[in-house]
């Protein structure tokens, strides 16, 4: 086909080089709109071949419909020339007339009557072309003709590669020129400048958004690369100027487009949901994109860069990604049939529809007003901004619902915190008054355990005396109980004794007056009848005595318990004060102390008649003493008359009469002292059995005494609970504070939360 064309076109120059040269001729009158250059010829010239424009002959120029360039391939270095003429009235003189250039894909110079008005691009030693700016030139009045003489203008185009159109060209009023080339570079630059800001700055906004999240939500982070790309991917149009790199600028763009397209897959996965978590259909796409990206930025020139991007991305890369992305969006959209779908789907429809009309312009070989395809790509980035600003804002709406709740729950909990701030400060003024407190009765508590130990090691010590020293009484009163009966029973034999010899002695008493040696015999036995009465007698005293000392030592003894009962009865005071102090915790210890009062009575009681008793036996004993004393006074008077009867036979006779008076006397005192021995004897059971009674009750304070010693001993390991429980509860202090110090740095935390 590209053969039939060039055949074509070498067939139309040989015509062009045989018909004379004629150039198409155009009038504005002053005053009226614009006028577009329609009607132009050209002819294809090698570029250092020819004369200057304005000197040209008419020859081997072609009209031209405004279509793209035919080439003659014979030509190597190629310039196009196109000429028309323009008239202009009289009236036209009083206006500023200026030409309108529009854009063109390669460089042009552009000439008026012969004269250089303006160069377009760069054709020297850098290759440059203005390919998205409309430009205006002022036609000089001392240039133009008026009057209906035609004006040549002519342009020189210098393509290397390029076919596209020569580009609009119009004349009219400046003020009208300007307002055209206004509108054409706005709907063409300016606006699509303004819609890459626009991208760059919705990228910054969704960037800020995703790494600012808490939830990092991936649509954000793809959206903002869409628009970066969007943005890289006009950036030729967005920095052109005639000394601009325009290949460097086309591999950027192009670089920005593959992107685009990659990242806008990638984006309707994650917004649909569709195939979102399979990374190796991403990296399918990503592969060939990133390859692509480096074939661009590997082209040598425009031409092959142009021819690379419309052969190979865009058949083999670009359209399968769109095609993709659009199934995947119309997948997502049926299957949840909401409205973002649908606007995302639509921004998407619109973006294909801007660059299917692109693309028919492109087929039919002609230039529009301005490509669509920015704003169809604008439009999408445009319907997802506002689909994610809108989710957005529902967010922030809720946000704004749930911290207005979450301030109402904090002032609650501020106040929580404040009532929480005051009770750990209760807590901890009242655990360290709980603490002091404890501390103090932990010493009490020592020191009474200390004094009860102490108590209860001197009532053990004290009640082991007693023990010692009750059996050494009852040992004693056992002996005396054994031996005073003896004693008396051997005085009352001893009296019976006496009392019969008196009685022999009174009946014999004639018998010696007969017989003086039977009265010295009688005498001599006699005085060893008085010799062993003396020594009865003597014991019994000495008997006495003993018991005498044995009862002093009695009442010694019980002088002791009574003080012990004394102490007992303090110490039941004191324990009663202690418990009524402990409160419930010495209930226990008040029942001991209770019954220790209750025994001290007793005790007291008991003693009390214990110590009539043997003051009884004391002046018994006493009178026995005297007794005994009298009748040992006696006998031994008896024995020293027994003694002088035996010395002096003669004597007795005389003293016969002074012997029975005597006798009778003390026949008489025998009888007494008979009876007072058995007074004694008598004496000596009741003591005997009330020594028992006493020794009963004496094993019946040590039983008391050791059943005290018992509750002692039980009371100091209640104590040593009570330690232990003291113990405990410190712990639980400890325990308590640390909880508070935790609650006092929640507190805290809190707090700073809240400011």
């Amino acid at each position: 086909m590209k053969r039939g064309r060039n055949i074509i076109a070498a067939g139309l120059l040989a015509m062009a080089a045989a018909l004379p040269a004629v150039a198409g001729t155009l009038s504005w009158a002053a005053g009226g709109s614009p006028a577009k250059l329609d009607g132009f010829v050209y002819r294809e010239t090698e570029r250092s071949g020819g004369s200057l424009v304005g000197e040209e002959s008419g020859t081997g120029f072609i009209p031209y419909a405004g279509a793209y360039l035919d080439h003659d391939p014979a030509i190597a270095d190629r310039k196009y020339t196109f000429r028309i003429d323009l008239s202009l009235d009289e009236s036209a003189r009083e206006r500023t007339v200026a030409l309108m250039v529009g854009p063109g894909d390669y460089p042009r110079d552009i000439y008026l009557n012969g004269h250089l008005l303006m160069k377009n691009g760069d054709h020297g030693d850098k290759y440059n072309a203005t390919v998205y700016y409309s430009g205006r030139v002022l036609l000089p009045p001392s240039l133009l003709k008026y009057g209906g003489e035609p004006n040549r203008i002519a342009v020189e185009a210098f393509p290397k590669f390029e076919t596209s159109p020569l580009g609009d060209f119009a004349v009219g009023d400046w003020y009208d020129i300007t307002r055209a080339v206004f509108t054409r570079n706005l709907f063409n630059i300016h606006l699509v400048q303004a819609a890459v800001v626009f991208a760059i700055l919705i990228s910054v906004f969704f960037m800020l958004l995703y790494f600012r999240s808490s939830v990092r939500d991936i649509r954000y982070l793809y959206c903002a690369l869409v628009c970066l790309s969007f943005a890289l991917g006009y950036l030729n149009m967005s920095l052109y100027h005639d000394a601009a790199d325009d290949v460097l600028l086309d591999k950027l763009s192009r670089t920005g487009l593959v992107l685009t397209a990659l990242f806008l897959s990638w984006f309707a996965m994650a917004f649909t949901g569709i195939a979102n978590g399979k990374r190796r259909l991403k990296l399918a796409f990503a592969v060939p994109s990133i390859a692509c990206i480096i074939a661009v930025a590997l082209q040598p020139d425009k031409r092959s860069l142009q021819a690379f991007f419309s052969t190979v991305i865009t058949n083999f890369l670009l359209t399968p990604l769109l095609l993709i992305t659009l199934g995947i969006l119309i997948a997502g959209f049926v299957r949840k049939r909401d409205v973002s779908g649908a606007a995302v789907l639509a921004g998407f429809l619109t973006a294909v529809a801007a660059s299917l009309h692109d693309i028919y312009y492109l087929s039919i070989r002609v230039a529009p007003f301005c490509y669509f395809v920015a704003y169809g790509y604008l439009a999408l980035i445009v319907s997802i901004f506002f689909v994610l600003a809108l989710e957005q804002a529902r967010v922030v709406a809720e946000l704004g619902r749930q911290s207005a709740r979450l301030d109402g729950r904090n002032r609650v909990l501020a106040e929580m915190v404040t009532d929480l701030t005051s009770v750990s400060e209760g807590l901890v003024d009242s655990s360290a008054a709980l603490e002091r407190t404890l501390r103090e009765t932990l010493d009490s508590i020592a020191d009474y355990g200390a004094e009860n130990n102490a108590i209860g090691d001197a009532f053990r010590a004290q009640s082991a005396s007693v023990e010692q020293e009750i059996d050494r009484i009852a040992g004693r009163l056992a002996i005396s109980a054994e031996r005073v009966p003896k004693a008396l029973e051997a005085q009352t034999a001893a009296v019976e004794s006496v009392r019969e010899t008196l009685a022999v002695m009174k009946e014999r008493i004639g018998d010696n007056l007969r017989s003086a040696e039977a009265s010295s015999a009688i005498a001599g036995a006699l005085a060893q009848d008085a010799d062993g009465s003396a020594l009865a007698i003597g014991q019994s005293r000495s008997a006495m005595a003993q018991v005498a000392e044995h009862s002093g030592s009695l009442q010694g003894v019980l002088a002791s318990i009574e003080d012990i009962a004394e102490r007992t009865h303090v110490l039941s005071i004191n324990a009663a004060i202690e418990s009524a102090r402990l409160g419930s915790e010495g209930r226990g210890f008040g029942v001991v102390a209770q019954e220790i009062r209750k025994l001290s009575d007793q005790s007291r009681d008991s003693l009390k008649s214990s110590f009539e008793k043997i003051d009884d036996m004391t002046r018994a004993v006493g009178r026995g003493a005297e007794l005994s004393e009298s009748a040992a006074r006696t006998l031994v008077s008896i024995a020293e008359q027994a003694r002088l009867s035996a010395r002096s036979t003669e004597d007795i006779r005389s003293l016969i009469d002074t012997q029975r008076t005597q006798g009778e006397a003390i026949l008489s005192r025998a009888e007494e002292l008979a009876r007072e021995a058995q007074l004694l004897r008598e004496l000596s059971a009741d003591e005997k059995s009330g020594n028992e009674e006493r020794e009963a009750q004496f094993r019946a304070i040590m039983a008391s005494l050791s059943a005290i010693s018992e509750r002692l001993g039980a009371q100091d390991l209640r104590t040593k609970q009570l330690f232990s429980t003291l113990d405990a509860m410190k712990e639980a202090m400890r325990a308590n504070g640390a909880h508070i110090a935790r609650l006092r740095a929640s507190i805290g935390k809190a707090q700073g939360l809240e400011t």
